[in-house]
């Protein structure tokens, strides 16, 4: 995600982007569709996102990765995979794919009923 794509005053997210592979190299492409998708993003989120922009000093308008690795590059899904993994080990809580929390959050949305 770039700061570009932040939409904090609405409380949105802008997916336009995704990352693929290509002979062992990271490369950044539309998205699947080729469409922008609009996410809402909770008071919590928003507040987060905007105190983490402030740390690292980036402007939401500007075309900067909002979340880097320590040389300031974009991070790669594998290591984001991995963190993920660390994390859940250390909360003691079952193993499950990153990608699979897409699939979690919207069962609890159909669950939770209409809004």
């Amino acid at each position: 995600m770039k700061c570009a794509d932040l939409r904090l005053g609405q409380g949105q997210l802008a997916i336009r982007r995704a990352f693929g592979w290509s002979e062992r190299e990271l490369y950044v492409t539309r998205s699947k569709s080729g469409l922008e998708r609009v996410i809402e993003l909770d008071a919590a989120t928003v507040k987060f996102v905007r105190s983490h922009l402030r740390r690292e000093d980036l402007k939401e308008s500007s075309d900067d990765w909002i979340f880097t690795n320590r040389d300031s590059d974009r991070l790669s899904p594998t290591s984001v995979s991995k963190r993920f993994g660390v994390l859940l080990d250390r909360a003691d809580v079952p193993r499950i794919r990153l990608h699979d929390l897409r699939h979690t959050h919207a069962s609890h949305l159909i669950l939770s009923g209409p809004t």
